[in-house]
């Protein structure tokens, strides 16, 4: 018995022998494996932070916010310049940019990038940085080889633009201006008039559109263009934070004849598939015009139509004319204005994406 232990014994220190030195060596490997790994993972945060500055810096001169001298090498030199401010180093890859469009292609509510071939239609850069690097510091490349690495990331910025030519359509003089006989006419008032601290007000007034989404109880703007206009007008004088007289004409606008007719897309165009920041803000005047206009279009007797529209002629200070004291004048709207909101770039030909119109008015 005594001999059989000692035999095991020897048999077992001589496998622990062997069996060690490949237990540490494994131990060993896997310990710079480890190391390795983090070191990779952390290499690959850096690259991402680095196109994620880079996708910023040239998406702030795309179209849409870098100005009136646009070009794709300005676009690659700012994403550049920002990359190598956070440590790219142009020996250990390649930094590419591409210059090109995210949006919402389908109507799925997925964005995506597509790249495009004219700087001035882009709202939006990607950028995408690709090295090798050695699997191990530690062990022989030869052995482990090298590993491609690539990360990418994409920026927009969009200005969205709200124009309109309502507010050059009415000339302002007096108190029996142009404006004030209009309103006259289509609110069934003779000889309504604006004095000058109801229309500064309205010419100084904003609304935002996230004010007018709660007082309607509409979720997006949307929902906001099917509404009837005799609610637009009701909303902006709750929300509008206009002076008293001001919300008193809305609310002779928003019970006027023929606005239950009209419909807010009327006075509010929107570009396909814009996306409208809450904080956006919309001129009150301007929407005044418009619906102003759209109920002189609705009143007007048929398509050749006009409204009669009886006005002071003094009041437009206009010389040699003293002897002629009032005017009728014929109004005729063919269009009225609207108030355009969209994207502050081009398309594909070359045209702006958001246009306005002056309204056909005679």
């Amino acid at each position: 018995m005594n001999r059989l232990a000692t035999s095991n014994r020897r048999r077992q220190q001589g496998a622990l022998t062997v069996i060690t030195p490949l237990l540490l060596l494994i131990v060993v490997i896997l310990s710079m494996m480890a190391l390795d790994g983090a070191r990779l993972y952390m290499l690959r945060g850096e690259m991402q932070a680095q196109v994620n500055v880079a996708a910023q810096a040239g998406a702030a001169e795309a179209q849409s916010c870098g100005g009136q001298f646009v070009s794709t090498a300005v676009i690659q030199s700012r994403a550049l310049a920002a990359a190598q401010a956070q440590g790219f180093n142009a020996e250990d890859g390649t930094l590419q940019v591409e210059v090109g469009l995210i949006e919402d292609a389908d109507g799925s509510n997925v964005l995506s990038f597509r790249p495009v071939n004219f700087v001035e239609e882009s709202n939006a850069v990607l950028v995408t940085y690709t090295r090798s690097e050695p699997i191990s510091l530690l062990l022989p490349e030869s052995t482990f080889g090298t590993l491609d690495m690539s990360v990418n990331a994409a920026a927009r910025r969009e200005v969205t633009a709200t124009i309109s030519a309502a507010g050059s359509t009415a000339g302002l003089g007096g108190d029996e201006s142009l404006l004030g006989s209009l309103l006259g006419v289509v609110l069934n008032q003779p000889g309504f008039s604006l004095d000058p601290t109801s229309l500064d007000s309205l010419e100084n007034a904003t609304v935002q559109l996230g004010d007018l989404l709660s007082a309607l109880a509409v979720d997006d703007l949307t929902e906001l263009l099917g509404l009837d206009a005799d609610q637009l007008a009701s909303a902006i004088a709750d929300v509008g934070g206009v002076a008293a007289p001001v919300a008193s004409l809305l609310d002779d606008i928003a019970s006027s004849q023929g606005i239950e007719t009209i419909k807010v897309s009327d006075i509010i165009e929107v570009v396909e598939a814009t996306s409208v920041p809450e904080d956006s803000e919309f001129p009150v005047y301007d929407l005044v015009i418009s619906l102003v206009l759209n109920l002189a279009e609705q009143q007007q007797a048929g398509q050749g139509g006009v409204l009669d529209l009886p006005l002071n002629i003094n009041d437009l200070n206009i010389p040699l004319i003293a002897d002629i004291e009032t005017v009728d004048l014929g109004l005729h709207v063919g269009e009225p204005p609207t108030v355009a909101i969209g994207p502050a770039r081009q398309d594909a030909d070359g045209n702006w994406r958001t246009q306005f119109y002056a309204p056909d008015v005679t």
